[in-house]
């Protein structure tokens, strides 16, 4: 192959050029130093040159520290949807041991932060595949909220396609605005078993609850308020009159007091194991 291409090139007709305007050929060749081995050329594994005493011989570690990304578990896994505005809803999934599990959807609104993450633990510890839904953002001062509940309706879709629920039925989980929101979302998709609702809101905009709870057929609702928040006692009881009319599978825990929101379930710590017990009777978890 070499003899061939020097060929071809003598074939090749070279215009001639005086010795001042011809440019080299080559560029000067780069000056290397070498590597003054610190070994005994006997004892090092792999190094025949001088200029590879530097480096990380085969069969020794590499003296880079390692650069390995942090692998998430599915004890606690970020996920990413898009809404139906193309927004993009964060998610944090937190997975059963055991799976496919029955699935929890908790509604992360405005002012909450952190706080569904503990629920979350727990109910993962009890065996449900969870999700922290974090609508935070995704809905303006004063504006509607119904455009959210499709958005909700749509990420549930998402969870059942992950293959991790058992049934293909997730119950939502909400607090304060996030109460009223799922309980407006849940009859919208049939993935939707049952709502858990804390501190109901007398008036979300664009969420009608009374129409909603028209249209339950199977669904359950657990709903849960306290009577130091006011508001929230008056629309329970307006909402669990309601219920009772329309014959929806509900109860209504009833605190004397505990404030509202995720404030109950701070100040009433028997809630979470309330919440537990209604789950487990509605969306049992298999025995492993």
């Amino acid at each position: 192959m070499v003899v061939s291409l020097v060929v071809i090139g003598c074939t090749e007709t070279a215009t001639p050029e005086s010795d001042d305007d011809r440019a080299p050929s080559l560029s000067p060749t780069e000056t290397f130093y070498p590597v003054v081995p610190t070994e005994v050329r006997a004892e090092s594994i792999g190094r025949s040159e001088p200029t590879s005493a530097a480096l990380a011989a085969e069969g020794e570690p590499s003296l880079e520290p390692a650069d390995i990304p942090e692998i998430p578990t599915l004890e606690s896994l970020p996920l990413q949807f898009f809404s139906q505005s193309g927004q993009i809803i964060e998610v944090m999934f937190y997975g059963a041991s055991a799976r496919p599990a029955p699935g929890i959807a908790l509604l992360q609104v405005a002012g909450e932060d952190h706080a569904w993450h503990d629920v979350a633990r727990q109910l993962q510890a009890t065996g449900y595949e969870v999700f922290v839904t974090d609508l935070r953002g995704h809905v303006g001062q004063g504006a509607s909220w119904e455009p959210l509940t499709a958005d909700v309706a749509l990420v549930l879709q998402r969870y059942l396609e992950l293959g991790e629920i058992v049934n293909g039925r997730i119950v939502l989980v909400g607090a304060g605005n996030g109460a009223n929101l799922a309980i407006a979302a849940c009859p919208t998709t049939p993935a939707c078993a049952g709502v858990v609702a804390i501190s109901v809101r007398p008036d979300v905009p664009g969420l009608d609850l009374g129409l909603a709870l028209e249209t339950y057929t199977t669904q359950f609702v657990l709903l849960v308020s306290a009577d130091d928040d006011l508001e929230g006692t008056v629309e329970a009881d307006r909402l669990n009159s309601r219920m009772n009319t329309a014959n929806v599978d509900h109860r209504w825990q009833r605190y004397t007091i505990g404030g509202q929101g995720m404030q109950l379930l701070v100040n009433q710590p028997d809630l979470q194991l309330l919440i537990d017990a209604w789950l487990a009777e509605r969306l049992p978890v298999a025995a492993p």
